[in-house]
């Protein structure tokens, strides 16, 4: 049997239905009369376009949704400003890092430092007690050498050359071992002057560090405050983003839904149910739909396709009926009872219709986003 496209409100439209109108079946050459009878809507199909929503409901919905927006906007702008000040908070915390651990180096440069002095003071004091003992052996040397010239015959009867040498070399080792000694006293001076120095720096190194540890911790402490803030914010500026989200939608949905009635009632067609939690309304037939188009290897692309393709057909009601054509049911068949070939309660039944759609667009087109770009083409629409 061909499947004939139909388009809706015009003479071209009643053209098309006429030219595609079947002939009587003829059996063996014998006529058999055409007692075909196209259903009309029952008497409790609505004969008024599908209910739509009111202007002034539109603009609540805009308001509310512009209401949020104003909320997002404003939260956005605490977001910033939190963000920035965390930010500057987390330099803060790195700079903190980097003084302590320069601190910390200085710290350890004075112990260092304060090791190597405590060494060259012990070096020091070893070296004058080294030159007092140098120096006192000098002395004992001097006393026993001169006690052994006590014998005042003995240092007259002693020949004038060997007094003179003997006078210089004690001479020479008195300068000498003074010498030792006032350098290794003076060495160990320094090294103790040097020694308290390094003590006094490693002390202030000590404080530094104490200071520093400080202030990364009181850092630490603003930054993790201004963090929780921020991601407090952020968390709300989700939620509000989300909720805008879900408004605007919602408000351009009303919108859609009264251009599209508006549509429907432009196209002439009757019987139209509104929207709503019918189970066999509009709302259940795109369910119905999208959970036979697998069998057919098509997926959420072609839906989308196919939504829009009988959206804009029938607003999906199974029982719109074109005034002009007579085109009948979701996928609007011309003539109606062509959907029998898909079960006999193609007047009333949303899924036969969908049924029976589906073939003819496989059929036809070989799959819905190619019908609709056909019905797109088209002025008026059909299909």
């Amino acid at each position: 049997m061909g499947l004939c496209a139909r388009s809706r409100g015009t003479a071209a439209v009643v053209a098309a239905a006429m030219s595609c109108s079947v002939l009587p079946w003829t059996t063996a050459g014998a006529t058999v009369p055409d007692t075909r009878v196209v259903a009309e809507p029952t008497t409790s199909e609505s004969t008024s376009p599908p209910a739509s929503p009111t202007e002034d409901e539109v603009l609540e919905a805009q308001a509310a949704a512009a209401a949020v927006a104003k909320q997002v906007a404003d939260i956005t702008t605490k977001v910033e400003l939190a963000g920035a000040r965390l930010l500057a908070l987390q330099r803060g915390v790195a700079a903190s890092v980097e003084a302590e651990e320069r601190a910390r180096q200085q710290l350890a440069d004075a112990d260092e430092g304060l090791k190597q002095a405590n060494a060259q003071l012990v070096t020091a004091l070893g070296d004058r007690d080294d030159a007092d003992r140098a120096l006192s052996s000098t002395a004992a040397d001097m006393y026993m050498q001169g006690g052994a010239l006590h014998d005042l015959a003995t240092l007259l009867l002693a020949p004038p050359a060997l007094l003179s040498d003997l006078g210089v070399v004690l001479e020479h080792q008195a300068i000498d071992a003074r010498e030792t000694v006032a350098a290794a006293t003076s060495a160990a001076a320094d090294a103790a002057s040097q020694e308290r120095r390094l003590a006094a720096a490693r002390a202030s190194r000590a404080s530094a560090v104490e200071a520093v540890v400080s202030s990364r911790a009181d850092a630490e402490a603003q930054a993790a405050l201004a963090g929780a803030e921020a991601a407090t914010l952020g968390a709300q500026q989700e939620t509000l983003t989300t909720q805008l989200a879900r408004l605007e939608q919602g408000a351009a949905d009303l919108v859609e839904q009264r251009e599209a009635a508006a549509r429907l009632a432009e196209t002439g067609l009757i019987g139209v149910q509104a929207a709503g939690g019918s189970e066999s309304g509009p709302g259940a037939a795109r369910e119905v739909a999208g959970a036979m188009l697998a069998a057919y290897g098509w997926g959420s692309t072609e839906f989308s396709c196919l939504d829009e393709l009988w959206h804009g057909e029938s607003g999906w009601s199974w029982s719109a009926t074109n005034s002009s054509s007579g085109a009948y049911g979701i996928p609007q068949s011309l003539p109606g009872w062509k959907m029998a070939s898909a079960g006999s309660d193609w007047l009333t039944n949303p899924a036969t219709q969908i049924r029976w759609g589906l073939d003819y667009i496989d059929g036809r087109y070989g799959s819905p986003c190619e019908a609709h770009s056909q019905w797109l083409g088209r002025s008026p629409h059909w299909y």
